[in-house]
């Protein structure tokens, strides 16, 4: 669930708050993790995009504009994306975006991203400003679409899931704009233009229209801290239709105006487009993901190596399954060494993330992601999807301690850590106390509910086949062959749907 708290590491009482001291920029986490000091060292002088408002401007811009300079294709992308930039967005949108762009660039190049993918990411966000789709958005959204988007590929650590069931491809997606930031600016880029999203190996995936609308959160373009911004938005519905309308019978996601207070407006519908319903005949308003689909979704995004890391102990072991702290250290600077953040499943109750321990009293299943190593502390430093003050520099000892079930936590009884707890409590009033409990869903529970499905829409289907072959009778009574053949097209359509 995404209801996992944290700013700082539990052990220290002199921490200093991330409201005041942003994290360890990823970048040098993972250039550390390569085992490239000095890189890494001479990194530490360049100022990141959301770290530059420190920075005098004339500095920021020379930084940037250098690291632009080394390659031609690159700086024709990135010269043309700043003019559509320049006739797409308001003053303050182009100021931030052109910010943006050139953090991205700079990180891109630190991190030895070939140029054409560099140019990939660049020119998928110039057509999107530009339109060129055969059904694109209006010219304002597109113009926030492509300011999200930019701050994705730029920062990856602060992509949020805000008060959505949606921690599972939102870390995915974190994973994806750290490996592949091009296939995620195309993903979101393509889909935007032409209302639907059509995958490397021809599928094309439906998207519903309301869904591409930006909600409460998204609108206006802006990322804040704590919010899922529209770019998020849009990957998250277009991966997770990615998986469920591959499935047999296929299902699609979408995203509503909520209904209630209590409703955060997903829904998960049926071949028929009729919402489902989960086993205690509340309407399915999350993505109903378990650990196979996770997996599936990050092969079919793109993500080449094995991302997620799974205890042995924990209600579903799945990816990397480790059984020990010194396992799960090695495969996450394994993970980290590869280029992108490790996916990590834990149990969203734990003292980590409520900043309390409560007896044994679990809360449900969640994903966050470990986007860095410091050696120099032996603490990895954790993202979750709920904003800057949520994420945390923990120990081996803690981190591993969260992927493992809630009767077998370490015996912490009295710990209270007022700022965690604190985050937490905030968290709840933000919205955190709409979401589902589990927002990985055991497997057991989905296999269930989809039989259930498959059994409800057969005999929708039986009963839809009567009403056709009384349809069919009356026809032939008519002679009416082209209805005839009509009607048994469609019983015969129907008929093999059943088989």
């Amino acid at each position: 669930m995404a209801q996992s708290q944290a700013t700082k590491s539990v052990e220290s009482p002199e921490r200093e708050s991330s409201l005041t001291k942003p994290p360890t920029p990823y970048l040098l986490d993972l250039l550390e993790a390569h085992g490239n000091p000095q890189d890494a060292r001479d990194s530490k002088s360049v100022p990141r995009a959301a770290d530059a408002t420190s920075a005098p401007q004339a500095e920021r811009l020379r930084v940037a504009d250098a690291s632009r300079g080394e390659n031609p294709a690159v700086t024709a992308s990135a010269d043309r994306l700043l003019g559509d930039a320049a006739s797409k967005m308001n003053e303050h949108q182009r100021a931030e975006f052109q910010q943006e762009m050139k953090g991205f660039i700079l990180q891109s190049e630190l991190k030895n991203m070939a140029p054409q993918e560099i140019t990939r990411t660049l020119d998928a966000t110039a057509k999107l400003l530009e339109g060129q789709g055969a059904n694109p958005l209006d010219d304002t959204k597109r113009a926030w679409l492509a300011l999200s988007l930019m701050h994705n590929v730029s920062h990856a650590g602060r992509v949020d899931q805000g008060a959505h069931n949606t921690c599972n491809v939102t870390a995915i997606s974190k994973v994806l704009m750290c490996e592949d930031p091009a296939r995620a600016a195309e993903m979101v880029s393509s889909t935007a233009l032409n209302g639907y999203y059509q995958a490397p190996d021809g599928k094309r995936i439906t998207i519903d229209a309301h869904s591409l609308r930006p909600d409460e959160e998204a609108a206006g373009g802006e990322t804040k801290d704590c919010k899922r911004n529209y770019a998020t938005q849009v990957f998250d519905v277009v991966s997770i239709n990615n998986y469920w309308q591959r499935q047999h019978p296929p299902f699609s996601y979408v995203q509503r105006e909520p209904t209630s207070a209590n409703d955060t407006g997903e829904r998960l519908l049926n071949a028929w487009g009729k919402e489902t319903r989960d086993e205690n005949g509340k309407v399915l308003d999350h993505p109903n993901l378990d650990c196979r689909a996770m997996q599936e979704i990050g092969r079919e995004v793109g993500i080449k190596e094995t991302f997620l890391i799974a205890n042995a102990k924990a209600a579903e072991p799945a990816g990397a399954v480790i059984d020990s702290p010194e396992e799960l250290a090695t495969k996450i600077k394994a993970m980290l060494a590869e280029g992108h953040p490790a996916m990590l499943f834990v149990e969203a109750g734990n003292k980590l993330f409520t900043g309390k321990y409560d007896g044994n009293a679990g809360e449900g299943w969640h994903v966050v992601t470990v986007d860095g190593y410091d050696p120099s502390t032996g603490k990895f430093h954790m993202s979750n999807q709920w904003g800057a003050v949520n994420d945390q520099n923990v120990s081996l000892a803690d981190l591993y301690d969260a992927t493992l079930p809630p009767q077998l936590w370490a015996n912490s009884k009295g710990y209270y850590n007022p700022e965690v707890y604190q985050a937490h409590q905030q968290q709840m009033l933000d919205g955190g106390w709409k979401l589902e409990p589990n927002q990985v869903v055991p497997s057991k529970q989905v296999d269930s509910w989809l039989d259930t499905q498959k059994q409800q829409m057969r005999a929708e289907m039986m009963g839809e086949l009567d009403v056709l072959r009384h349809r069919l009778e009356d026809a032939r009574a008519a002679n009416d062959q082209a209805e005839v053949a009509r009607l048994q097209g469609w019983i015969d359509q129907t008929i093999s749907g059943l088989q």
